[in-house]
């Protein structure tokens, strides 16, 4: 079995919501759904906050309004 964690996911369709993804898959792909011939591809990253840094998904042109939206949204769970 594979050991899980939750992980927050910033930018396009799964901007802002928190998935259970295995621990050693650094990307996610998802299907677009405005577009059925599109797919998205998510990354995993580190992403500092208060000074601890925590792993997160997000889309190659994520903007910094973006992940501070999320930083403001998840502040509980950066605690």
């Amino acid at each position: 079995m594979q050991s899980r964690q939750l992980y927050i996911f910033i930018g396009g369709p799964l901007d802002g919501q928190a998935l259970s993804i295995p621990i050693e898959q650094d990307i996610v792909d998802v299907q677009d759904e405005n577009r059925a011939a599109k797919r998205i591809q998510y990354h995993k990253r580190p992403l500092d906050v208060n000074g601890k840094q925590f792993f997160v998904y997000s889309i190659a042109d994520v903007s910094e309004e973006q992940i501070d939206k999320v930083k403001t949204r998840w502040q509980a769970y950066f605690r």
